[in-house]
């Protein structure tokens, strides 16, 4: 059974994504979720904002420790 997302997840993915960093560099920080999970998640919480280009719009290749959950 797949774990519910916290409100902490949500958020942090949400800052992320508005930092410019891709799906698979959030899917990074959060070590219990997949890069297919973050997508989708991110899609169900935030439909109005597309991501279409999720693994191109890059602000950072590196991950910045004060993104980990």
């Amino acid at each position: 059974m797949a774990k519910r997302w916290t409100p902490e997840e949500d958020a942090l993915m949400l800052k992320m994504r508005e930092e410019g960093y891709t799906a698979r560099e959030i899917a990074a920080a959060l070590p219990e979720r997949t890069y297919a999970a973050v997508r989708t998640r991110i899609a169900s919480i935030a439909p109005d904002n597309r991501y279409r280009d999720w693994e191109t719009d890059r602000k950072s290749t590196r991950l910045n420790s004060s993104h980990r959950l």
